[in-house]
């Protein structure tokens, strides 16, 4: 799962390109402040900061409620409830800008993937619970799973760190279901392979694969006398 940044500036919404939140409004309603947003795919949204020229500021929990601190599924018109005067009695003052802290949700997929044992295009089923943390600053860096986005650009370019995040998930060895694997391919295999008793069930299909008699290469008849005389 990735983790994204988003700036709200009240009433003048700046939003990050790699989010996936878009469209967001913020307007009162009573004694509360809402923050009304649309959602281009699943995502957790968890924290909403404050951040005015003194610093950032957690928002408690306690004072949020709708579509925060949850898997929000992608949609229009999602909203979080924010009872600013019981966190603030006296009210904001100054300009401040709203920090709203959302996690990608990257749960399964597929990868189109050649099959290690008859080289044909597979799919590879692949599951992930990575997470890329953003954070603005100075200047642009990467530390540790921290990446610093300089302020002044307000955006990250994901595709890499998702390609990266990806590849990993990819297990090791990856074959086509029993019966499914290119059957001229395994023909051949079948004729010429070797394998060792940990790779067998790998290949376990190859005999319902081929209906013509496997030719066994004279050099193992050979042999095969020495360990019968043993």
């Amino acid at each position: 799962m990735h983790k994204y940044i988003i700036y709200i500036l009240l009433l003048f919404p700046i939003l990050l390109k790699a989010s996936p939140i878009y469209n967001v409004r913020a307007q009162q309603e009573g004694q509360t402040i809402v923050l009304i947003y649309d959602l281009s795919k699943d995502a957790y949204v968890s924290k909403v900061h404050i951040k005015n020229e003194n610093g950032t500021f957690d928002v408690s929990s306690q004072y949020l409620s709708g579509d925060i601190n949850q898997e929000v599924n992608a949609g229009f018109n999602r909203r979080i409830v924010y009872d600013v005067l019981s966190d603030y009695p006296q009210g904001l003052k100054g300009n401040f800008q709203f920090v709203i802290d959302s996690k990608v949700l990257i749960k399964k997929g597929k990868v189109i993937v050649t099959c290690d044992r008859c080289l044909d295009e597979m799919e590879q089923l692949i599951e992930t619970d990575d997470k890329l943390k953003v954070k603005l600053g100075a200047d642009f860096s990467e530390i540790d799973d921290i990446v610093i986005v300089p302020e002044e650009d307000g955006y990250i370019n994901v595709a890499w760190f998702i390609y990266e995040f990806i590849a990993l998930s990819i297990p090791m060895k990856h074959v086509h279901a029993p019966g499914k694997c290119n059957k001229d391919m395994v023909s051949k295999l079948s004729k010429h392979l070797r394998v060792s008793s940990d790779d067998e069930e790998d290949f376990d299909d190859l005999e319902e694969i081929i209906d013509e008699p496997r030719e066994i290469d004279p050099r193992w008849n050979e042999l095969k006398k020495i360990l019968d005389n043993n």
